[in-house]
Protein backbone atom coordinates (compact mmCIF):
# COMPACT_ATOMS: atom_id res chain seq x y z
CA UNK A 1 0.00 0.00 0.00
CA UNK A 2 2.53 2.21 1.13
CA UNK A 3 4.55 1.96 -2.27
CA UNK A 4 1.31 3.09 -4.01
CA UNK A 5 1.13 6.46 -1.82
CA UNK A 6 4.45 7.92 -2.81
CA UNK A 7 3.79 7.88 -6.75
CA UNK A 8 0.28 9.42 -6.04
CA UNK A 9 2.09 11.78 -3.71
CA UNK A 10 4.45 12.75 -6.33
CA UNK A 11 1.78 13.27 -9.10
CA UNK A 12 -0.48 15.10 -7.10
CA UNK A 13 2.95 17.82 -6.90
CA UNK A 14 4.13 17.20 -10.17
CA UNK A 15 0.28 18.48 -10.98
CA UNK A 16 0.47 21.23 -9.33
CA UNK A 17 3.68 22.05 -9.84
CA UNK A 18 2.30 22.38 -13.96
CA UNK A 19 -0.83 24.40 -12.71
CA UNK A 20 1.24 27.00 -11.05
CA UNK A 21 4.01 27.25 -14.04
CA UNK A 22 0.84 27.64 -16.68
CA UNK A 23 -0.43 30.08 -14.01
CA UNK A 24 2.83 32.44 -13.78
CA UNK A 25 3.48 32.01 -17.41
CA UNK A 26 -0.24 33.67 -18.41
CA UNK A 27 0.01 35.90 -15.19
CA UNK A 28 3.72 36.74 -16.39
CA UNK A 29 2.41 37.16 -19.99
CA UNK A 30 -0.59 39.86 -19.10
CA UNK A 31 1.61 41.29 -16.64
CA UNK A 32 4.16 42.67 -19.49
CA UNK A 33 1.35 43.76 -21.91
CA UNK A 34 -0.73 45.28 -19.43
CA UNK A 35 2.45 47.42 -18.37
CA UNK A 36 3.47 47.98 -21.98
CA UNK A 37 0.31 49.47 -22.97
CA UNK A 38 -0.15 51.74 -19.96
CA UNK A 39 3.52 52.88 -21.03
CA UNK A 40 2.80 53.42 -24.85
CA UNK A 41 -0.37 55.62 -23.63
CA UNK A 42 1.66 57.83 -21.20
CA UNK A 43 4.51 58.17 -23.55
CA UNK A 44 5.67 61.82 -24.36
CA UNK A 45 8.18 61.28 -26.97
CA UNK A 46 9.15 59.37 -30.01
CA UNK A 47 12.33 58.11 -28.59
CA UNK A 48 10.44 56.22 -25.56
CA UNK A 49 8.22 55.06 -28.24
CA UNK A 50 10.95 53.15 -30.28
CA UNK A 51 12.05 51.27 -27.26
CA UNK A 52 8.68 50.51 -26.27
CA UNK A 53 8.59 48.71 -30.19
CA UNK A 54 11.16 47.06 -29.25
CA UNK A 55 9.56 45.70 -25.78
CA UNK A 56 6.54 43.94 -27.77
CA UNK A 57 9.22 42.27 -29.92
CA UNK A 58 11.07 40.94 -26.95
CA UNK A 59 7.32 39.90 -25.39
CA UNK A 60 6.15 37.50 -29.03
CA UNK A 61 10.03 36.54 -28.93
CA UNK A 62 9.84 35.12 -24.58
CA UNK A 63 6.41 33.48 -25.16
CA UNK A 64 6.50 32.15 -28.32
CA UNK A 65 7.07 28.50 -27.38
CA UNK A 66 3.52 28.84 -25.01
CA UNK A 67 1.69 29.87 -28.13
CA UNK A 68 -1.08 27.25 -28.03
CA UNK A 69 -1.41 27.57 -24.00
CA UNK A 70 -1.81 31.00 -24.16
CA UNK A 71 -4.11 30.61 -27.10
CA UNK A 72 -6.47 28.59 -25.08
CA UNK A 73 -5.53 31.00 -21.65
CA UNK A 74 -5.97 34.04 -22.81
CA UNK A 75 -9.25 33.20 -24.46
CA UNK A 76 -12.02 35.13 -25.88
CA UNK A 77 -8.20 36.70 -26.70
CA UNK A 78 -5.45 34.95 -28.23
CA UNK A 79 -1.60 35.28 -28.16
CA UNK A 80 -1.31 36.86 -31.35
CA UNK A 81 -4.54 39.26 -31.12
CA UNK A 82 -3.01 40.41 -27.78
CA UNK A 83 -0.02 41.37 -29.48
CA UNK A 84 -1.46 42.94 -32.99
CA UNK A 85 -3.50 45.23 -30.51
CA UNK A 86 -0.41 46.88 -28.54
CA UNK A 87 0.92 47.32 -32.21
CA UNK A 88 -2.03 49.46 -33.59
CA UNK A 89 -2.31 50.75 -29.81
CA UNK A 90 1.57 51.87 -30.65
CA UNK A 91 1.15 52.96 -34.35
CA UNK A 92 -1.87 55.52 -33.26
CA UNK A 93 0.21 56.59 -30.11
CA UNK A 94 3.29 57.18 -32.42
CA UNK A 95 1.30 59.56 -35.25
CA UNK A 96 -0.23 61.60 -32.40
CA UNK A 97 3.00 62.34 -30.88
CA UNK A 98 4.49 63.01 -34.01
CA UNK A 99 1.96 65.38 -34.93
CA UNK A 100 2.25 67.26 -32.03
CA UNK A 101 6.49 67.59 -32.13
CA UNK A 102 5.63 68.81 -35.65
CA UNK A 103 2.94 70.79 -35.71
CA UNK A 104 4.19 74.06 -35.22
CA UNK A 105 6.16 73.69 -38.72
CA UNK A 106 3.36 71.93 -40.00
CA UNK A 107 0.55 74.65 -39.32
CA UNK A 108 2.84 76.78 -40.88
CA UNK A 109 3.63 75.21 -44.21
CA UNK A 110 0.02 74.73 -44.46
CA UNK A 111 -1.15 78.41 -43.39
CA UNK A 112 1.21 79.29 -46.31
CA UNK A 113 0.00 76.86 -49.07
CA UNK A 114 -3.83 77.89 -47.95
CA UNK A 115 -3.23 81.24 -48.28
CA UNK A 116 -1.10 80.77 -52.03
CA UNK A 117 -4.07 78.77 -53.45
CA UNK A 118 -6.05 81.27 -51.79
CA UNK A 119 -5.08 84.10 -54.06
CA UNK A 120 -4.94 81.90 -57.13
CA UNK A 121 -7.94 81.70 -56.78
CA UNK A 122 -8.81 85.47 -56.14
CA UNK A 123 -6.97 85.97 -59.21
CA UNK A 124 -8.65 83.49 -61.92
CA UNK A 125 -12.12 84.72 -60.10
CA UNK A 126 -11.53 87.76 -61.61
CA UNK A 127 -10.44 86.93 -65.06
CA UNK A 128 -13.26 84.61 -65.12
CA UNK A 129 -15.91 87.63 -64.42
CA UNK A 130 -13.94 89.37 -66.85
CA UNK A 131 -14.43 86.40 -69.93
CA UNK A 132 -18.21 85.65 -69.15
CA UNK A 133 -18.77 89.41 -69.70
CA UNK A 134 -16.69 88.95 -72.85
CA UNK A 135 -18.66 85.48 -73.49
CA UNK A 136 -21.48 87.13 -73.58
CA UNK A 137 -20.55 90.09 -75.74
CA UNK A 138 -19.53 88.31 -78.89
CA UNK A 139 -22.52 85.80 -79.21
CA UNK A 140 -22.35 87.07 -83.20
CA UNK A 141 -19.00 86.32 -83.75
CA UNK A 142 -18.49 82.71 -84.44
CA UNK A 143 -14.76 82.72 -84.02
CA UNK A 144 -14.41 85.03 -81.25
CA UNK A 145 -17.13 82.99 -79.48
CA UNK A 146 -15.15 79.93 -79.58
CA UNK A 147 -12.27 81.48 -78.44
CA UNK A 148 -13.28 83.22 -75.47
CA UNK A 149 -15.36 79.72 -74.99
CA UNK A 150 -12.54 77.70 -74.80
CA UNK A 151 -10.39 80.48 -72.33
CA UNK A 152 -13.42 80.70 -69.88
CA UNK A 153 -13.32 76.79 -69.67
CA UNK A 154 -9.42 76.70 -69.10
CA UNK A 155 -9.79 78.92 -66.14
CA UNK A 156 -12.91 77.28 -65.11
CA UNK A 157 -10.81 73.71 -64.68
CA UNK A 158 -7.86 75.68 -63.04
CA UNK A 159 -10.34 76.79 -60.26
CA UNK A 160 -11.48 73.43 -60.03
CA UNK A 161 -8.19 71.76 -59.26
CA UNK A 162 -6.89 74.85 -57.00
CA UNK A 163 -10.00 74.49 -55.05
CA UNK A 164 -9.42 70.91 -54.36
CA UNK A 165 -6.10 71.58 -53.56
CA UNK A 166 -7.21 74.25 -50.88
CA UNK A 167 -9.39 71.95 -49.52
CA UNK A 168 -6.69 69.13 -49.31
CA UNK A 169 -4.30 71.28 -47.73
CA UNK A 170 -7.02 72.16 -45.23
CA UNK A 171 -7.72 68.43 -44.60
CA UNK A 172 -4.37 67.17 -44.01
CA UNK A 173 -3.72 66.47 -40.43
CA UNK A 174 -7.78 65.38 -40.56
CA UNK A 175 -8.03 63.06 -37.66
CA UNK A 176 -11.75 61.99 -37.09
CA UNK A 177 -10.92 61.37 -33.48
CA UNK A 178 -9.21 64.68 -32.55
CA UNK A 179 -11.98 67.37 -31.68
CA UNK A 180 -9.22 69.76 -31.44
CA UNK A 181 -7.98 69.21 -34.66
CA UNK A 182 -11.58 69.73 -35.85
CA UNK A 183 -12.00 73.09 -34.28
CA UNK A 184 -8.80 74.07 -35.83
CA UNK A 185 -9.77 73.14 -39.45
CA UNK A 186 -13.50 74.45 -39.11
CA UNK A 187 -11.77 77.54 -38.35
CA UNK A 188 -9.27 77.45 -41.68
CA UNK A 189 -12.48 76.32 -44.07
CA UNK A 190 -14.04 79.77 -42.27
CA UNK A 191 -11.10 81.50 -43.27
CA UNK A 192 -10.60 80.35 -46.89
CA UNK A 193 -14.51 80.66 -47.37
CA UNK A 194 -13.77 76.91 -49.00
CA UNK A 195 -17.57 76.07 -48.70
CA UNK A 196 -18.55 79.16 -50.65
CA UNK A 197 -15.48 78.64 -53.14
CA UNK A 198 -16.83 75.42 -53.44
CA UNK A 199 -20.12 76.35 -54.64
CA UNK A 200 -19.18 79.48 -56.54
CA UNK A 201 -17.27 77.56 -58.85
CA UNK A 202 -19.57 74.87 -59.38
CA UNK A 203 -22.42 77.38 -59.96
CA UNK A 204 -20.13 78.71 -62.62
CA UNK A 205 -19.79 75.43 -64.49
CA UNK A 206 -23.49 76.03 -64.68
CA UNK A 207 -23.33 79.38 -65.76
CA UNK A 208 -20.90 77.94 -68.68
CA UNK A 209 -23.37 75.45 -69.93
CA UNK A 210 -25.94 78.22 -70.36
CA UNK A 211 -23.85 80.64 -72.37
CA UNK A 212 -21.91 79.01 -74.38
CA UNK A 213 -22.33 76.28 -77.58
CA UNK A 214 -20.48 73.23 -76.89
CA UNK A 215 -19.51 71.37 -80.06
CA UNK A 216 -20.45 67.55 -80.28
CA UNK A 217 -16.57 66.83 -79.12
CA UNK A 218 -16.88 69.08 -76.17
CA UNK A 219 -19.18 66.87 -74.16
CA UNK A 220 -16.95 64.39 -73.27
CA UNK A 221 -14.89 66.36 -71.78
CA UNK A 222 -17.41 68.34 -69.95
CA UNK A 223 -19.14 65.35 -68.52
CA UNK A 224 -15.92 64.35 -67.47
CA UNK A 225 -15.29 67.54 -65.46
CA UNK A 226 -18.59 67.12 -63.94
CA UNK A 227 -17.93 63.42 -62.44
CA UNK A 228 -14.41 64.36 -61.37
CA UNK A 229 -16.12 67.37 -59.71
CA UNK A 230 -18.66 65.39 -58.15
CA UNK A 231 -16.45 62.94 -57.08
CA UNK A 232 -13.92 64.94 -54.96
CA UNK A 233 -17.02 66.76 -53.61
CA UNK A 234 -18.15 63.27 -52.37
CA UNK A 235 -14.75 62.77 -51.33
CA UNK A 236 -14.83 65.70 -49.03
CA UNK A 237 -17.93 66.07 -47.91
CA UNK A 238 -18.06 63.70 -44.79
CA UNK A 239 -15.33 65.48 -43.70
CA UNK A 240 -17.00 68.66 -43.98
CA UNK A 241 -19.84 67.87 -42.13
CA UNK A 242 -17.51 65.83 -39.42
CA UNK A 243 -15.75 68.80 -38.76
CA UNK A 244 -18.43 71.75 -38.80
CA UNK A 245 -20.47 69.12 -36.07
CA UNK A 246 -17.71 69.70 -33.27
CA UNK A 247 -17.82 73.17 -33.44
CA UNK A 248 -21.88 73.47 -32.86
CA UNK A 249 -24.34 72.38 -30.06
CA UNK A 250 -26.24 69.43 -31.62
CA UNK A 251 -28.31 69.24 -28.29
CA UNK A 252 -30.40 72.01 -28.40
CA UNK A 253 -32.32 72.78 -31.59
CA UNK A 254 -30.23 71.10 -34.00
CA UNK A 255 -29.74 67.49 -35.13
CA UNK A 256 -27.30 65.90 -37.38
CA UNK A 257 -29.91 65.89 -40.24
CA UNK A 258 -30.14 69.72 -40.32
CA UNK A 259 -26.60 70.32 -39.54
CA UNK A 260 -25.47 67.98 -42.43
CA UNK A 261 -28.33 69.88 -44.62
CA UNK A 262 -27.15 73.61 -43.58
CA UNK A 263 -23.35 72.78 -44.46
CA UNK A 264 -23.80 70.75 -47.45
CA UNK A 265 -27.09 71.23 -48.70
CA UNK A 266 -26.13 74.39 -50.99
CA UNK A 267 -23.59 72.55 -52.78
CA UNK A 268 -25.07 69.31 -53.51
CA UNK A 269 -28.24 71.57 -54.69
CA UNK A 270 -26.18 73.41 -57.62
CA UNK A 271 -24.43 69.92 -58.65
CA UNK A 272 -27.78 68.45 -58.93
CA UNK A 273 -28.82 71.92 -61.33
CA UNK A 274 -25.09 70.82 -62.99
CA UNK A 275 -25.76 67.19 -63.60
CA UNK A 276 -29.80 68.67 -65.07
CA UNK A 277 -27.69 71.28 -66.94
CA UNK A 278 -25.13 69.00 -68.90
CA UNK A 279 -27.61 66.00 -69.66
CA UNK A 280 -30.31 67.48 -70.45
CA UNK A 281 -28.74 70.11 -73.15
CA UNK A 282 -27.05 66.76 -73.97
CA UNK A 283 -29.81 64.98 -75.07
CA UNK A 284 -31.68 67.43 -76.58
CA UNK A 285 -28.35 68.31 -78.65
CA UNK A 286 -29.02 64.28 -79.82
CA UNK A 287 -32.33 64.48 -80.70
CA UNK A 288 -31.32 67.54 -82.66
CA UNK A 289 -29.08 65.02 -84.54
CA UNK A 290 -32.22 62.87 -85.87
CA UNK A 291 -35.13 65.68 -85.64
CA UNK A 292 -33.17 68.19 -88.34
CA UNK A 293 -33.22 65.37 -90.95
CA UNK A 294 -36.84 64.53 -90.26
CA UNK A 295 -36.21 61.16 -88.23
CA UNK A 296 -38.85 60.67 -85.68
CA UNK A 297 -38.24 58.60 -82.78
CA UNK A 298 -39.48 60.25 -80.15
CA UNK A 299 -37.95 62.59 -77.37
CA UNK A 300 -35.37 60.95 -74.72
CA UNK A 301 -33.69 62.40 -72.03
CA UNK A 302 -31.60 59.29 -70.45
CA UNK A 303 -29.65 56.73 -72.14
CA UNK A 304 -32.16 54.33 -71.28
CA UNK A 305 -34.85 56.18 -72.79
CA UNK A 306 -32.22 56.99 -76.03
CA UNK A 307 -31.69 53.03 -76.70
CA UNK A 308 -35.24 52.11 -76.02
CA UNK A 309 -36.31 54.87 -79.37
CA UNK A 310 -33.52 53.79 -81.54
CA UNK A 311 -34.58 49.49 -80.73
CA UNK A 312 -37.89 50.78 -81.59
CA UNK A 313 -37.37 52.66 -84.30
CA UNK A 314 -35.40 50.03 -85.89
CA UNK A 315 -37.87 47.24 -85.55
CA UNK A 316 -40.30 49.81 -86.86
CA UNK A 317 -38.38 50.32 -90.33
CA UNK A 318 -38.11 46.76 -90.47
CA UNK A 319 -41.44 45.75 -89.96
CA UNK A 320 -42.35 48.51 -93.16
CA UNK A 321 -39.66 47.38 -95.16
CA UNK A 322 -38.70 50.71 -95.79
CA UNK A 323 -35.24 52.47 -96.75
CA UNK A 324 -33.42 53.70 -93.81
CA UNK A 325 -30.48 55.07 -95.80
CA UNK A 326 -30.76 58.37 -94.08
CA UNK A 327 -31.26 56.89 -90.93
CA UNK A 328 -27.83 54.91 -90.98
CA UNK A 329 -25.95 56.75 -93.44
CA UNK A 330 -26.67 60.77 -93.03
CA UNK A 331 -27.72 60.65 -88.45
CA UNK A 332 -26.00 57.65 -87.14
CA UNK A 333 -22.60 57.49 -89.40
CA UNK A 334 -22.09 60.85 -90.36
CA UNK A 335 -22.97 62.33 -87.22
CA UNK A 336 -23.46 59.82 -84.22
CA UNK A 337 -20.87 57.81 -84.40
CA UNK A 338 -18.70 59.80 -85.73
CA UNK A 339 -19.43 63.15 -83.88
CA UNK A 340 -21.23 62.03 -80.12
CA UNK A 341 -19.74 58.94 -80.06
CA UNK A 342 -17.02 59.77 -77.71
CA UNK A 343 -19.07 61.02 -75.50
CA UNK A 344 -21.74 58.38 -75.46
CA UNK A 345 -19.39 55.56 -74.34
CA UNK A 346 -18.67 57.20 -71.38
CA UNK A 347 -20.36 55.29 -68.47
CA UNK A 348 -22.62 57.88 -67.11
CA UNK A 349 -24.38 58.34 -70.63
CA UNK A 350 -24.60 55.42 -72.44
CA UNK A 351 -20.90 53.12 -71.33
CA UNK A 352 -19.22 51.00 -74.02
CA UNK A 353 -20.84 47.74 -73.99
CA UNK A 354 -24.46 49.34 -74.73
CA UNK A 355 -23.83 51.64 -77.63
CA UNK A 356 -21.51 48.49 -79.06
CA UNK A 357 -25.39 46.96 -78.95
CA UNK A 358 -27.23 50.12 -80.54
CA UNK A 359 -24.22 50.57 -83.45
CA UNK A 360 -24.43 47.02 -84.60
CA UNK A 361 -28.59 46.84 -84.55
CA UNK A 362 -28.29 50.06 -86.99
CA UNK A 363 -25.88 48.42 -89.09
CA UNK A 364 -27.86 45.32 -89.47
CA UNK A 365 -30.72 47.55 -91.31
CA UNK A 366 -27.94 48.68 -93.65
CA UNK A 367 -27.02 44.95 -94.08
CA UNK A 368 -29.84 44.03 -95.01
CA UNK A 369 -30.52 46.82 -97.35
CA UNK A 370 -27.19 45.75 -98.98
CA UNK A 371 -27.87 42.35 -99.03
CA UNK A 372 -31.47 43.60 -100.96
CA UNK A 373 -29.35 45.37 -103.82
CA UNK A 374 -27.16 42.96 -104.18
CA UNK A 375 -29.57 40.01 -104.54
CA UNK A 376 -31.65 41.99 -107.16
CA UNK A 377 -28.61 43.74 -109.21
CA UNK A 378 -27.19 40.49 -109.29
CA UNK A 379 -30.74 39.11 -110.62
CA UNK A 380 -30.60 41.80 -113.53
CA UNK A 381 -26.76 40.99 -114.46
CA UNK A 382 -27.82 37.15 -115.04
CA UNK A 383 -30.67 38.36 -117.49
CA UNK A 384 -28.62 40.68 -119.31
CA UNK A 385 -25.65 37.76 -119.85
CA UNK A 386 -28.73 35.21 -120.63
CA UNK A 387 -30.16 37.67 -123.48
CA UNK A 388 -26.47 38.39 -124.88
CA UNK A 389 -25.78 34.90 -124.98
CA UNK A 390 -28.85 33.94 -126.60
CA UNK A 391 -28.40 36.96 -128.77
CA UNK A 392 -25.36 35.73 -130.47
CA UNK A 393 -25.20 32.01 -129.89
CA UNK A 394 -28.80 30.57 -129.56
CA UNK A 395 -30.49 33.06 -132.42
CA UNK A 396 -31.37 30.74 -135.72
CA UNK A 397 -29.52 30.98 -138.65
CA UNK A 398 -30.00 30.74 -141.88
CA UNK A 399 -29.32 27.39 -144.83
CA UNK A 400 -25.79 26.97 -145.99
CA UNK A 401 -27.57 26.16 -149.30
CA UNK A 402 -29.75 29.27 -149.28
CA UNK A 403 -26.89 31.01 -148.87
CA UNK A 404 -25.31 29.79 -152.11
CA UNK A 405 -28.46 29.91 -154.34
CA UNK A 406 -27.96 33.71 -153.36
CA UNK A 407 -24.73 34.02 -154.22
CA UNK A 408 -25.10 32.60 -157.35
CA UNK A 409 -28.38 34.33 -158.24
CA UNK A 410 -26.45 37.79 -157.81
CA UNK A 411 -23.57 36.13 -160.05
CA UNK A 412 -25.66 35.48 -162.73
CA UNK A 413 -27.50 38.49 -162.74
CA UNK A 414 -24.05 40.30 -163.33
CA UNK A 415 -23.37 41.92 -167.07
CA UNK A 416 -20.36 39.64 -168.13
CA UNK A 417 -16.78 40.70 -168.77
CA UNK A 418 -15.40 41.26 -171.86
CA UNK A 419 -12.72 38.83 -172.90
CA UNK A 420 -9.74 39.87 -175.15
CA UNK A 421 -9.90 38.81 -178.44
CA UNK A 422 -6.36 37.52 -179.60
CA UNK A 423 -7.61 37.88 -183.54
CA UNK A 424 -8.62 41.30 -183.21
CA UNK A 425 -5.63 43.40 -185.04
CA UNK A 426 -4.48 45.88 -183.93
Amino acid sequence: MSSLVIPFALLIWWSAAAQQSDYAIKRTFEERASGISEAINGAGSLSVLDSLREEITQLENDFAAHRDFLDRALYPSTFTETLAELREIHLTQYERTYLIQTQGTRITELEGRIAFLTRRLDTLAAGRDSLFAKLQGVQGSTASFRQTSRRLSASLRARDRLIFALMDSIFLSYRKDSDLQKESLSRRIEQADALDRVYDIALDNVRFLKLTRLEPQDYADVIALYEQFNGRWAGLRDKIVDVSASTRDLSRKKTEADLEKNVAAPVDSVLTVWKEELHGLFWSEILTEFTTRDIQIGSFSTGREFSERIEAYVEDVRARDEDAGVFVNDVWKLRIDREWREALTTDVMLGRAEYARLDSLVSGLAQKRFDEEFILYSALLLLLVIAIWWFFVRSPKRPAVSRTKEEKSETGNAAPKALPNSRESP
